[in-house]
């Protein structure tokens, strides 16, 4: 049978063990008042209107702490903010690097000079979230400021501050996109006789950065008016270019316009018996014209409603018996709805 002895530890072991434990996690550990203590903010792709305000909130919330120099380092807590069309991109990241919150906020759910305010409010929430401390660190610095100093200097007047602008929506930077759309259209030629022509268009449009638009279109249209003799008819088909300025932001928006149509009208006479002749003609249409637009979206779809005023310095008209039954001349209206899809 065999005998076990449990070994022993001397004294002087244990000792030589911790002083070489101790110096180790001594100097893994750096204490927090090592950092400057200091908050980072970069601000991206934002109106320069949007961001001044937003910088003066967080400049009145963080006081000392906010670094607006944009320089980041791995000791420092920061605040990265990011515009979209509709949307800001909001970040906050802990002094370790260890904790990343994001608490992004829409824009069309604040109205006017609330955007800046909010997107303020939600990087304040974010940055608390990383950093518990935070309310306690803007407590002490509260305190520090206003503790009275002996003697106090003599205060010096404060430069002018510069006018504030009201900040919407509508200053965040609006993206340029391409619209393809098809919908039906009514023509009404005023000209005597009166004439309606109903039909369809397609339409493609391009919205720029800057506020203009320029749009095309292929439309075609039927008009038929029956006589004594039979009936004449008439088929159009035309195209249109206009270019005009915008108002609006980006999911709604306003366009009035200036441009022109060129088309083509063909006409028949169908006769109603055999004591009747029908002939076939091909008569060219044009003239300039105004339009006024109203523009939806929701992202990727599309609508708009058209209104278009012109006057046909070119036309045509459909006779019966020598007298005109259809006019494509004169004055005329057209009204629109379309639908499709932007990129």
């Amino acid at each position: 049978m065999r005998i076990f002895r449990r070994p022993r530890i001397s004294g002087t072991a244990v000792v030589a063990a911790l002083c070489a434990v101790v110096p180790v996690g001594i100097a893994g550990a750096q204490p927090h008042g090592e950092r400057d203590g200091k908050v980072s903010l970069t601000v991206e792709a934002c109106s320069d209107s949007f961001e001044s305000s937003l910088r003066e909130i967080l400049r009145i919330e963080l006081g000392e702490l906010l670094d607006e120099t944009g320089t980041s380092t791995a000791d420092r807590e920061s605040i990265g903010i990011a515009c979209e069309p509709e949307l800001a991109r909001v970040s906050a990241r802990s002094a370790s690097g260890t904790q990343l919150v994001h608490n992004d906020l829409r824009f069309d759910a604040f109205p006017g000079d609330a955007a800046p305010r909010a997107v303020a409010l939600a990087a304040l929430e974010a940055l608390r979230a990383v950093d518990p401390t935070l309310a306690k660190r803007l407590e002490a610095q509260r305190k520090k400021a206003a503790a009275p100093e002996a003697p106090p200097p003599k205060p010096k007047a404060p430069p002018a501050p510069p006018p504030r602008r009201r900040v919407s929506t509508t200053d965040v930077a609006v993206r340029s996109h391409t619209r393809l759309a098809a919908g039906g259209v009514a023509r009404f030629f005023l000209a005597s006789p009166q004439t309606t022509a109903l039909g369809a268009r397609v339409e493609l449009g391009f919205r720029f950065a800057a506020p203009w638009d320029l749009g095309f279109d292929i439309e075609g249209a039927f008009a038929r008016q029956s006589v004594d003799l039979g009936a004449v008819e008439a088929r159009l088909l035309s195209t249109a270019a206009w270019f005009g300025a915008r108002t609006g932001s980006a999911a709604w928006s306003l366009t009035a316009a200036l441009g022109g149509r060129l088309g083509l009208a063909a006409l028949r006479g169908t006769p109603g018996d055999l004591s009747a002749l029908g002939h076939d003609v091909l008569r060219p249409w044009a003239g300039p014209m105004l339009v006024v637009r109203g523009d939806g979206a929701v992202d990727p779809l599309a609508f708009a409603l058209m209104v278009e005023g012109g006057f046909a310095a070119i036309g045509a008209e459909g006779l019966a018996n020598g007298a005109p039954v259809l006019a494509i001349k004169g004055g005329w209206v057209a009204v629109s709805a379309s639908a499709g899809v932007r990129f």
